[in-house]
């Protein structure tokens, strides 16, 4: 009914704007025409090649977000399951990029994508490891302790525990920090 009188009028419309090969239909299956670029398809391209920088910059957040559900329950459910897949490729493809920053001492590039990284996966302790190591290495040890003080702060006022990798994490870095401002480590007891 109604979906269906939508979907033609979204179909016309990108048709009129694009030229009439912009969406191909046969046997009532839409794609999109040759020579179409697709965000999502050239994301995955560039997974597929390893190139984690085209990949993290092609990356514009949900897929497919809002129109899934006027469309139809299964479609919308194929939305749900694609977009899933493609935020946590983002996740693998900036993790590893990350690694490539610190690697080759790219500190600016690795703060920046870090951050980024956290604010889209404040729950993620992989990526806040990532994120520590690279304010390290940058030698930002102000705003590792800021940070990782949040942090601590954040998870316990949500009753979210620290995993032992990201606990230990920190106490090493704290470590560091210490042995370099050459602070006496708290007496315990």
């Amino acid at each position: 009914g109604r979906a269906l009188g939508s979907l033609r009028q979204a179909l016309t419309t990108l048709r009129i704007k694009f030229g009439p090969e912009v969406i191909r239909t046969t046997d009532g299956i839409l794609a999109f025409g040759n020579g179409v670029d697709v965000d999502a398809r050239m994301f995955v391209d560039a997974l597929d090649n390893n190139q984690f920088e085209a990949a993290v910059a092609l990356y514009h957040g949900h897929f497919i977000e809002t129109a899934a559900e006027a469309i139809s329950l299964p479609f919308s459910h194929w939305a749900a399951t694609e977009r899933q897949r493609l935020r946590a490729a983002y996740f693998v493809a900036g993790s590893a990029l990350l690694h490539q920053y610190l690697e080759a001492q790219l500190l600016p590039k690795a703060l920046s994508l870090s951050e980024q990284l956290t604010r889209l996966a404040p729950n993620n302790d992989t990526i806040w490891i990532a994120r520590f190591d690279a304010l390290m290495a940058a030698g930002e040890d102000g705003h590792f302790l800021t940070e990782s003080s949040w942090l601590r702060a954040e998870r316990a006022a949500e009753g979210v525990p620290i995993t032992e990798t990201l606990a230990r994490c920190i106490a090493n870095h704290e470590s560091s920090v210490r042995l370099r401002w050459k602070v006496p480590a708290p007496e315990i007891g």
